[in-house]
């Protein structure tokens, strides 16, 4: 779904920026699974770091009165090593729960959808015992789709859904509007279906009016070119608006020369880079083709709705 879409973890800085992580959603229960994670990691820290301390002061603090030739330590000696691990890991667990920040709900996955309030859901799909196999939906109409949050920043991924379906198709194929109504305006889209003929649909672009769109490209059908036509039409919505590639092929190239001088990047890791607070962002373009991943190219600031 985004293979070439590189992101880094959401961690604070002494800069000025942050980075946004691209990922799940957060529940009380993953931030538990994450603290007892911590805990496990600072425990084996602290038995491989201060076990040759501990038995230090087990064999050389005081004279021996035994045929080892020392004496055990004082108990608040033993335990000196443990406090301060557990000041680590106190403080790890007050920067953990600043990491975590607000849960985010899932927008849809497997037919279920957020709607938008509390945890209400709703089906995308009717039930499968009432309808012909023929009109089963397919695996990309079940993709998961999340959208995250961070300051006045919007980030949208839509997966592999749909939005322009084929002739004779029950309308409920359409999974692209229902969704982009829950969604609303965002910064940055990570473009439905790699650029596909049946993604970005006029609703879904309407609504959403990104400012930036990633297309994860690695086909000669990605994207098409009238999804592309589709992606830059005033039609839909007259702000102005960035398409980065990942790995355009020569052949896609050739389907849309037309277009290729309005792409802001053809090919290269997308990094997108959050100011602290989520008023501005970046665009940072890597060069893929070896392993030191030099900056190509920067777009922005721009400003987050």
């Amino acid at each position: 779904m985004a293979a070439n879409l590189r992101t880094v973890p959401f961690v604070a800085q002494t800069t000025c920026e942050v980075s946004l992580v691209f990922g799940f959603q957060f529940s009380f229960f993953q931030f538990l699974k994450m603290a007892f994670g911590s805990f496990f990691r600072f425990l084996a820290h602290w038995v491989t770091i201060n076990v040759q301390y501990i038995r230090y002061s087990a064999l050389c603090l005081r004279p021996s009165q035994n045929s080892s030739g020392c004496e055990q330590p004082s108990p608040w000696l033993t335990a000196c090593p443990l406090l301060l691990s557990l000041c680590s890991l106190l403080l790890a667990f007050c920067s953990l729960a600043q990491q975590v920040g607000q849960p985010l709900p899932n927008i849809a996955v497997n037919g279920g959808m957020w709607m938008g309030l509390g945890n209400q859901t709703t089906s995308l799909f009717p039930l499968l015992s009432s309808l012909k196999p023929a009109d089963f939906p397919n695996e990309n109409m079940c993709s998961a789709v999340f959208q995250i949050r961070y300051g006045k920043f919007d980030y949208f991924s839509g997966g592999d859904v749909q939005g322009v379906i084929r002739f004779g198709a029950p309308a409920w194929h359409d999974v692209e509007t229902p969704i982009a109504q829950v969604v609303g305006p965002v910064d940055v889209q990570l473009v439905d279906h790699h650029g596909y003929p049946d993604s970005q649909n006029g609703a879904l672009l309407t609504r959403l009016q990104p400012r930036v769109m990633v297309v994860p490209s690695w086909a000669s059908s990605h994207p098409g070119k009238d999804v592309l036509e589709r992606m830059f039409s005033d039609e839909y919505y007259k702000e102005p608006r960035d398409v980065f590639m990942t790995n355009l092929l020569p052949e896609a190239k050739t389907t849309i020369a037309d277009l290729l001088p309005r792409l802001k990047s053809e090919g290269g890791h997308v990094v997108i880079r959050v100011e602290k607070g989520g008023q501005r962002f970046r665009v940072l373009v890597l060069d893929d083709t070896t392993e030191t991943l030099v900056v190509k190219s920067i777009e922005g600031p721009y400003q987050t709705r």
